[in-house]
């Protein structure tokens, strides 16, 4: 034995003995090169969420393996038997150092024989080459081997797959320990992918045992499966087995104890699957369940009394009772638990009450329960509680729209009994209490946001006030004022009318304070005036009358913010003071004084319906619209503004001085000039305003030579250009402008040139040519554009060939056709052509899309209950137009008339061109147009398919 052969041996021995210590050490794995496969991979799998990767150590024997998750569950030097280590085997240990160090003795005594046979060869050079060789085959021999065995199991999990593509989707994926993930190359990687989740629908119980051979398996989910329960015991020793996903099955006592049996189960779901309390109560014996599910199911909360899974147990899916129940759950002394769901798909609501009492929880951040449910809850030290939500998404359309017409739902949380305490990180509550009996909010110190609402709402009808009691309702005021807090409260729909406000100002916390359709008057708002530290108020459903707005500004010191209804003021002074930052109103009506002066802070749109004897708007940079219904007056002044995003004027007197000051605004995206004194000069200045999207100009004095220079214009929807003098070379600048969809282009003098441009606004959708001089030639290329869905030809003399080129349109949904010199016949064909198609007879006003265009900011801020009862009279009156011949009038209605009146009639958001809309049981669409305190409403009536299509119209002053 030669020196040189011992340090070769050695040299082996520590080359081994190192690839040992670096295979069997823990490390933690990565994921990587996630694909999905089966029946149903085009959809994203509804697995629940995976824990984190697992730490593992041993090679070519796994003697550990432990999650995180586990370690924080159990604790890591908690006896192995508990479950902290999903694997842990000193045999297996020993049998990689054993087979190591069989390795390094191994190589040490071949090199030591090679050594000898070498020196004692009569032919050195052969020996030595013959002993190389052999050495290079195993090095190459050994890893092939190795990684041929992962491209064996690789197979056996293809082969799987391919057994259960029909019936199931399936994700695998390759884990590599984090540390060499970013080594591994990936022509290799394939071989090391496995199955992690498989979603199976309707499995059978042999494909079910395929499954249970899987060992590799996160995450299974069945769909209403039927198969044999005792499978489910197959899946013990399923080492990363964290999540089982059970939906609609039926399952008995023995079933869930199998369930429970899983050793290494953290996230459980049986939504929408049978059971009854008794089996549930297998589920007791788990200890180390995370995430639980069990929404949807006939589970009674009553019988949840402490399970052993209450120890490890953070998000929670309990279903709440169903309609004409109810039920209970007590909660106390959970330490992990962080968020719980109390709900049901039901869309059915359930007057029964559900009492929740939760306490002692320190980790419970979220509350979530459902709005169609009646609560009374108790939450009494949960110090780390964020938020009690009430499903907030069925306000969304979608899920508003899964409800019946009839149906009405609580505004807010709906509740009987509140008690609260000891809640430090409450911010925000919003509670709806028409039937509320009792109320303990305990110390409101760091609550910033209160709101008590009595309203309902509806998919179809929006929103109606619920009864509440009022002496409930006064002794949360007497709460209040004895509190703390909180930083903000919102009444919405309260019986407060004639209840004493004034002990509200003993809470010097409050910071803001609305009060919304709650029929307080003015007097109430004046008891207010000792809370000095109020930054903001609003307040709906109470019109202040004289200088009501001058008492508030001097009576609340600090105030930033004020929304209030202005309807019957006569007086808006905003000048000695400029603390202001926002003030909001609905239209002033009755204003016979209106200045700001010096508001450099003040944000607000202003709209003034009638015609003031002093309007001064001088250096109010903020101001966001202005709409002044009435002409312009010589002795109004404006100057200083820069913000303006939205503005309307007209008459004579609106000058080129008073448009310079709106178009130095950069923002200013909706303009409405109408039938001003311009010069081209100014009126070429429109064009240098590129943010523009709705442009209206009627009778402005706009020409060909003008909009020449509009070019910049490009991101217009909305041009008005009636009653102006414009031909072939504006129509061309309207067709190059790709966004455009709606134009007005009334009383414009067409000749030959500016007909056949017409035909290229392929982009327009709504069309008004009023008054025009068409033929059935012009007409017929205009009507080629698939796009078109509204057009007005009032005035124009339609002939009948003009009538067959209409009768062909297929994409026209809504024809005005007044004044058109139409004979019965004509008309008739009209209707008949396209039952889908909305023809009307009755002209448009000069200004109603005027209006309709300029005054959609405003519209959208006006609250809809103000314009609800008007709208249904007009409704009941038109539809007593059409059932007795005779001109409606809705406030003369008979009293078998009056009774047609549909209660839950409700208006809604504008769409373009329709700033309003009614919904109603025998109304499907309408338009309403408002211009100087009037409103015109077209109700269109559900008819069958071989009968014509009526329309009827009605007048009213607004309220």
């Amino acid at each position: 034995m030669t020196s040189k052969g011992v340090q070769t041996g050695i040299l082996f021995v520590v080359m081994v003995m190192a690839i040992m210590v670096a295979a069997n050490l823990p490390y933690e794995f990565a994921q990587l090169d996630e694909q999905g496969g089966g029946v149903m991979s085009q959809s994203a799998p509804r697995f629940l969420p995976s824990p984190e990767m697992p730490v593992m150590a041993g090679w070519p024997f796994r003697y550990s393996v432990y999650y995180n998750e586990d370690i924080q569950l159990f604790g890591k030097n908690e006896n192995f038997a508990n479950g902290a280590y999903r694997v842990w085997s000193l045999p297996k240990l020993l049998a990689n150092l054993s087979l190591f160090v069989l390795v390094a003795a191994f190589l040490f005594v071949i090199v030591q024989i090679r050594e000898r046979r070498i020196f004692r060869s009569s032919r050195p050079r052969a020996t030595r080459a013959f002993f190389d060789f052999a050495f290079a085959a195993s090095i190459i021999a050994v890893p092939a081997l190795v990684l041929g065995n992962f491209y064996w199991v690789r197979q056996t999990h293809v082969q799987t797959m391919l057994s259960l593509s029909e019936k199931c989707s399936m994700e695998e994926s390759v884990w590599v320990p984090r540390a060499f993930a970013r080594h591994v190359p990936s022509y290799i990687r394939p071989m090391f992918s496995r199955l992690r989740r498989i979603r199976a629908y309707r499995l059978p119980d042999e494909e079910l045992r395929i499954v249970s051979q899987v060992k590799t398996l996160t995450d299974f989910e069945s769909i209403d499966g039927k198969f044999d329960g005792e499978l489910l015991s197959r899946f013990r020793d399923h080492t990363h087995l964290n999540s089982v996903r059970l939906t609609r099955h039926v399952l008995d006592s023995d079933d869930l104890q199998r369930i429970a049996s899983l050793p290494y189960l953290r996230k459980l779901s049986l939504n929408r699957s049978g059971f009854t309390d008794e089996a549930f109560s297998q589920l007791n014996s788990c200890q180390g369940i995370t995430h639980l599910d069990v929404a949807e199911t006939p589970l009674t909360l009553s019988t949840i009394n402490n399970p052993g899974w209450s120890q490890s147990v953070e998000t929670l899916y309990l279903p709440r009772p169903r309609s004409g129940k109810a039920d209970s759950l007590k909660i106390s002394g959970w330490p992990r638990l962080s968020k719980i769901f109390v709900s049901r798909r039901q869309r059915v609501s359930n007057e029964q009450v559900l009492e929740l009492d939760f306490r002692d929880l320190p980790s419970l951040q979220s509350i979530r329960l459902d709005r169609l449910q009646k609560h009374s809850l108790t939450l009494i030290n949960l110090p780390v509680l964020r938020e009690i939500e009430d499903a907030p998404e069925m306000e969304s359309a979608m899920a508003m729209s899964s409800f019946s017409e009839n149906q009405w739902l609580a505004g807010s949380l709906w509740v009987v009994s509140v008690n609260l305490d000891g809640l430090p990180s409450l911010k925000s509550l919003d509670l709806h209490v028409s039937d509320l009996e009792k109320i303990s909010l305990g110390d409101l110190s760091n609550l910033q946001d209160l709101a008590l609402g009595a309203y309902q709402m509806s998919s179809q009808q929006g929103l109606r006030k619920a009864d509440a009691d009022p002496e409930v309702c006064q002794a949360i005021i007497t709460m209040l004022s004895e509190g703390t807090g909180p930083t903000s409260v919102y009444f919405n729909s309260l019986p407060l009318g004639d209840l004493d406000l004034s002990s509200l100002s003993q809470n010097k916390r409050i910071r803001s304070l609305s009060i919304s359709e709650s029929g307080i008057s003015f007097e109430q708002v004046k008891s207010l005036d000792q809370m000095d530290e109020l930054t903001s108020l609003f307040i709906a459903g109470c019109s202040l009358a004289d200088d009501g707005v001058a008492w508030i500004l001097d009576h609340f010191p600090k105030l930033k913010h004020l929304n209030v209804e202005c309807g019957l003021l006569k007086r808006l002074d905003i000048a000695s003071q400029n603390r202001l930052t926002k003030f909001s109103s609905p239209a002033l009506e009755e204003i016979e004084h209106f200045r700001i002066l010096d508001q450099p802070l003040l944000e607000g749109e202003f709209r003034i319906a009638n015609t003031p004897e002093l309007m001064q708007i001088l250096n109010a940079p903020k101001l966001k619209g202005l709409a002044f219904e009435q002409p312009w007056q010589p002795n109004f002044k404006l100057s200083g503004l820069r913000d303006i995003e939205w503005f309307a004027a007209g008459g004579r007197a609106f000058n080129d001085e008073m448009l310079d000051v709106v178009l130095v605004c950069p923002r200013l995206e909706r303009l409405t000039v109408a039938y001003p004194t311009l010069s081209p000069d100014a009126l070429r200045k429109v064009g240098e305003i590129p943010r523009m999207t709705i442009l209206s100009l009627p009778g402005a004095g706009v020409t060909d030579e003008v909009t020449a220079s509009w070019s910049r214009l490009s991101t217009l929807w909305e041009v008005n250009l009636d009653d102006n003098s414009i031909g072939q070379g504006t129509l061309a600048w309207l067709a190059g402008i790709p966004s455009l969809r709606t134009a007005s282009l009334n009383r414009i003098s067409f000749d030959d040139e500016t007909r056949a441009a017409l035909r290229e606004l392929r982009q327009v959708t709504n069309l008004s040519l009023q008054d025009a001089d068409l033929d059935a030639d012009a007409l017929r290329p205009l009507l080629r554009n698939d796009a078109l869905e509204f057009l007005d030809l009032s005035g124009v003399q339609l002939s009948d060939d003009m009538v067959t080129e209409l009768n062909a349109n297929r994409s026209l949904k809504i024809l005005r056709v007044a004044d058109c010199g139409l004979s019965d016949e004509q008309s008739t064909r009209l209707t008949e052509s396209d039952p889908g198609r909305y023809v009307i007879f009755h002209r448009e006003r000069p200004t109603e899309r005027f209006l309709t265009s300029s005054m959609v900011a405003d519209l959208e801020d006006l609250a809809p209950e103000r314009f609800a009862k008007q709208l249904r009279q007009l409704a009941s009156a038109a539809h007593a137009a059409e059932s007795s011949g005779r001109d409606a009038d809705p406030n003369q209605l008979t009293e078998e008339e009056d009774n047609l009146l549909d209660p839950d009639v409700h208006v809604g958001p504008h769409r373009r061109q329709r700033p309003f809309r009614i919904v109603g049981r025998n109304f499907v669409k309408s338009v309403v147009a408002p211009d100087r305190g009037r409103v015109d409403v077209v109700v269109f009536r559900d008819v069958p398919q071989d009968e014509p299509e009526k329309t009827v119209t009605a007048k009213t002053d607004l309220p």
